[in-house]
């Protein structure tokens, strides 16, 4: 009897702490839902995109040709004839020069390529990432499903277990069944209830995930499925 009171106590603090979850706002979201949501809020992924830009503008600069110098003087004060800013050709001094930078030795060209080389390992990264994580969004999207409806398959076989076990407590005490009896339904709902709690556990980490990648902690996310979107299941062949 001490073994069941403390599984009753067990199950009683999990529907505490499933009704603390269930208490957020929920949503039911598709798989294209939850990734127009997760591209538009993951802020890692912009960040790559913006490294992209960057290169790209570096690729721009590198094949500009340096712009010319040019310089001008002219003599503020002349002490011969006591003119300011004097620069007439008889007695004044000036002078102009024009500077151009002439790389040699293909040294545009090489850093043409490597800014080309620094655009495509941005890329790759940013494509490397987004696969990464739309895979990982993929499959915790649907490990989370499949955890749900069992979740709902739980509740429904623990609901008929409780009702089979008032009535076996009413036989019981009318004489019909034996106590041992009454004991087998409640040591099967008692085993059922700790599955329950076990399986809500794996939910709740796998719904913390899916907030993550989703930028969104506030809601309880409940995926749907249509029965044609099973064979879109997310690989890294088809990312």
């Amino acid at each position: 009897m001490k073994i069941s009171k403390v599984i009753l106590l067990c199950v009683a603090m999990s529907m505490h702490s499933n009704s603390n979850i269930f208490a957020q706002d929920t949503l039911k979201i598709t798989i294209a839902q939850a990734e127009k949501q997760f591209l538009e809020k993951n802020l890692q992924l912009l960040a790559e995109q913006y490294n992209i830009d960057a290169a790209k503008a570096n690729l721009l600069q590198a094949k500009l040709f340096p712009n010319p110098t040019v310089s001008a003087g002219l003599n503020i004060y002349n002490p011969e004839n006591r003119r300011w800013f004097d620069a007439n050709k008889n007695s004044g001094q000036y002078t102009f020069a024009v500077e151009q930078v002439i790389r040699i030795g293909g040294q545009r060209n090489k850093e043409i390529a490597l800014a080309k080389i620094d655009i495509q390992l941005a890329e790759n990264q940013f494509y490397d990432l987004l696969r990464t994580l739309r895979f990982s969004l993929g499959s915790v999207f649907y490990e989370a499903y499949f955890t749900y409806r069992s979740l709902t398959a739980f509740d429904t076989q623990i609901a008929l277990l409780e009702e089979l076990e008032n009535h076996y407590k009413e036989l019981k005490n009318r004489g019909v069944v034996a106590l041992s009896e009454v004991v087998r339904i409640q040591s099967l709902l008692y085993g059922l209830q700790s599955d329950k709690l076990e399986l809500q556990a794996a939910f709740n980490d796998l719904q913390a995930t899916l907030q993550t990648l989703l930028q969104d902690n506030r809601t309880v996310f409940i995926p749907e499925i249509a029965e044609n979107e099973f064979s879109n299941f997310p690989s890294f062949e088809n990312l």
